[in-house]
């Protein structure tokens, strides 16, 4: 039984540490450079927006990373998992459709389905009863 459950663990714990360094790396590209950032995902008329967008990134991180450190893998952390993706598909999916803005958007987009899939096979798999 206790093999089982740190089997759980351990892929909860890969999904969070993946999601956590996917974010980091979004999060920060536009707080860090925004020339390159523009340059990749096309110009915007409101950077702040593309900054404040990256602190919230980093805040999610920060959760990601509590629950981490504490290794209570809450299902508050799940859901914030599940929804922070849901929310940044319909971004990119908005962004690929209506602006004209493809390509990273949409490999942003692919990234963020597959994460949900990852949190949604771990819940699937996990499931009481």
């Amino acid at each position: 039984m206790s093999t089982y459950i740190d089997q759980k663990t351990r892929k909860k714990r890969l999904s969070l540490v993946f999601q956590s360094l996917y974010y980091l790396f979004t999060g920060l590209w536009p707080l860090l450079h925004m020339l390159s950032f523009s340059a990749e995902s096309g110009p915007k008329a409101d950077t702040w927006l593309l900054r404040a967008e990256g602190m919230l990134i980093l805040c999610i991180i920060a959760a990601f990373v509590i629950d981490l450190y504490t290794r209570k893998y809450t299902t508050s952390i799940v859901f914030l998992a599940i929804s922070s993706s849901i929310g940044f598909l319909y971004i990119d999916l908005w962004h690929s459709m209506y602006h004209n803005m493809g390509g990273i958007y949409l490999t942003d987009a692919v990234a963020h389905m597959i994460l949900m899939t990852i949190w949604s096979v771990w819940l699937v798999n996990n499931r009481k009863g």
